[in-house]
């Protein structure tokens, strides 16, 4: 049984000039910047999130996602990264509560992951912000409440959670049963709609992002920025899943995708979907991944040593390298 830990600002309080200021996101003069970033734009429970945090989270998301840095663009996008910036500061403000602090460790291998998910080299994410002129501050906030999260979930839950070994007979039966039917590897966007007046909103930004994602944006990033599915923070991977596991609505349209096609946006009973379909496999059951080249892991140690040492010299170097 999955349960969702869902946490409710008692205080969350927009701005009324905001949709006034977000209009003007273009600015030119030092001064009217200098007035900008000293702006309010929502406040959490007390804690304010600056118009300067919100702009430098948009120049992250414009980057990382390939979108035209445009007023345009900066304005269709500018409410839910205001809303996943609000998320954000609540998840804290709990991690806060429950005496539960930021590891950086954790952070450093969230971002490391961010790398993977984009494809890119180690240390490159880092040099890609460098070249923008973008804050790493920024990021480094973002990824910093992503593995608060990952951490607190397991401590309110771990402690609820029994598998019984008839639970884990009945997966291995099941895995076992399911060689060779088809697996699909799935990324997605999920667009939640919570209320009828939600519609338009929503749909619209699922037509936005689909435009973005033809035009070659990119899809983790556009995932981990605006999808509100658990997938989100591992850039919208589902991971292999077989064939049909999937509501009914997704089903339809995965079973017509080939590998690398694209589909959405699809409206389900509880919002709006955006899937690729990645790859296909037949399943292998329980025999696991295909067996690949061994990798080990060499160390090496020189200690050095004249020529025809004596044999007390070659003692003493091996006694060193045992310790």
């Amino acid at each position: 049984m999955i349960r969702t830990l869902k946490l409710t600002a008692t205080r969350i309080r927009l701005v009324l000039f905001f949709v006034c200021v977000i209009t003007f996101v273009d600015f030119t003069s030092s001064d009217v910047q200098a007035q900008q970033s000293l702006g309010i734009a929502a406040v959490v429970n007390d804690e304010m999130i600056s118009m300067y945090d919100l702009n430098s989270r948009l120049d992250l998301v414009i980057a990382l996602a390939g979108f035209p840095n445009t007023p345009e663009s900066r304005q269709r996008i500018v409410s839910q990264v205001l809303r996943s910036l609000i998320d954000e500061r609540i998840q804290l403000q709990e991690g806060k509560r429950q005496s539960i602090s930021v590891d950086p460790g954790k952070v450093r291998a969230e971002i490391a992951a961010l790398e993977r998910q984009n494809g890119m080299e180690p240390g490159q994410l880092g040099a890609f912000i460098k070249q923008r002129g973008l804050q790493r501050s920024t990021l480094e906030e973002q990824m910093g409440a992503r593995a608060l999260w990952r951490q607190m979930i397991p401590t309110r839950f771990a402690r609820g959670i029994a598998i019984s070994d008839e639970e884990i007979t009945e997966i291995i039966a099941k895995i076992r049963d399911n060689k060779g039917k088809p697996e699909d590897l799935v990324f997605e966007i999920f667009l939640p709609i919570n209320s009828a007046n939600q519609e338009q909103d929503v749909t619209r930004l699922a037509g936005r992002l689909m435009q973005q994602l033809e035009n070659g944006a990119n899809f983790s990033a556009i995932a981990q920025n605006f999808s509100k599915s658990s997938s989100a923070s591992a850039g919208g991977r589902l991971n292999w899943t077989l064939r049909g596991q999937h509501g009914a609505e997704l089903n339809q349209i995965i079973q017509t995708l080939q590998p690398g096609q694209l589909a959405g946006p699809v409206r389900t009973r509880d919002g709006i979907y955006i899937v690729v379909l990645q790859a296909t496999r037949p399943s292998r059951g329980l025999e696991g991944p295909p067996a690949g080249p061994e990798k080990v892991k060499l160390y090496q140690l020189h200690l050095a040593m004249p020529h025809k040492p004596v044999p007390e010299l070659v003692n003493q170097r091996i006694n060193m390298a045992l310790t």
